[in-house]
């Protein structure tokens, strides 16, 4: 008998500890992504700029594969640990989200940035809620790659889906069916809400990115 599975809109290779917890309770972790990026080209980091704010984990691979130099005391911040935990040896981070809700992050980001000036470093499907925390004077977007949709179907039939991101989730929507019993993970309040508005339900959020809260929230979600 094959076991029920948890299936992730990620590569779920790197999630070693989350499978084997999984396993322990009988159940097999599953995954790929339903997006794909694809870098676009930056010609530099705007003049002006006093921070660099990343978005994703996406935002730090697509800026820096470009090789750009950051100005010397630019400051950092990421929307999470999980997106500060890939950028390049080195680099000092400033600001790292530590709240689900991305909206309540913008809020605690735009009290340190005060005065100064921002590029938020993101992909062409941002939904906008982090930045909408900060005067249009002092913001610029950064965009470093563009996200498409795959229209790949999973054979699978999960208890537990995990998305990483609304994109995956509209990605996950346009070529499978949620059913009943199925149960989601969100990273983040924002996540969330796109899934309840693609009809998924009930949604567990995880507090953050990295794989300890991500088995919290699926564990609580299979209830076991």
């Amino acid at each position: 008998m094959n076991e029920p599975v948890v299936f992730i809109t990620r590569q779920p290779d790197s999630y070693v500890q989350l499978r084997g917890r999984l396993a322990s309770v009988g159940y097999r972790l599953e995954g790929f992504p339903y997006i794909k990026t694809t870098q676009i080209a930056v010609p530099r980091v705007p003049d002006g700029v006093d921070w660099l704010f990343f978005m994703s984990p996406a935002s730090v691979k697509h800026f820096f594969d470009q090789g750009h130099p950051i100005p010397a005391g630019t400051r950092i911040g990421t929307l999470g640990p999980g997106t500060a935990a890939v950028l390049p040896e080195g680099i000092k981070v400033d600001f790292v989200g530590s709240q689900s809700d991305t909206n309540e992050v913008g809020k605690d980001f735009a009290r340190v940035l005060g005065g100064d000036r921002v590029a938020f470093v993101r992909g062409n499907r941002s939904l906008g809620l982090l930045q909408q925390n900060v005067a249009l004077n002092q913001r610029q977007p950064l965009i470093c790659y563009e996200t498409s949709l795959s229209m790949e179907t999973t054979d699978y039939k999960p208890e537990v889906v995990v998305f990483s991101s609304p994109s995956n989730a509209e990605g996950f929507f346009r070529t499978n069916q949620w059913e009943k019993g199925m149960k989601a993970v969100a990273f983040g309040s924002t996540t969330a809400l796109a899934l309840q508005n693609l009809g998924a339900q009930p949604v567990f959020i995880a507090e953050a990115t990295d794989e300890k809260s991500i088995t919290e929230a699926i564990f609580k979600a299979l209830d076991v």
